[in-house]
């Protein structure tokens, strides 16, 4: 089975981050291949993991539940 990889470019693009924010963010909190001295392969399922762990839930998901 063949997996997506995305480079740290393409990591960057997608967070709207530069390539030198991307690889700090690559290097502490998501799971990577190192290629070169500062070039990685991140898993695109995690790299994924990674936006669900951060993005932060909508006020909807953060009131309190009714009570009956």
């Amino acid at each position: 089975m063949s997996q997506d990889y995305m480079t740290n470019r393409e990591v960057a693009d997608a967070l709207n981050v530069s390539e030198r924010t991307a690889r700090r963010i690559i290097r502490e909190s998501i799971p990577h291949l190192r290629v070169g001295q500062q070039q990685f392969r991140v898993a695109r399922s995690d790299f994924d993991e990674y936006i669900r762990r951060c993005t932060t839930r909508t006020d909807e998901d953060q009131r309190e539940p009714k009570q009956p």
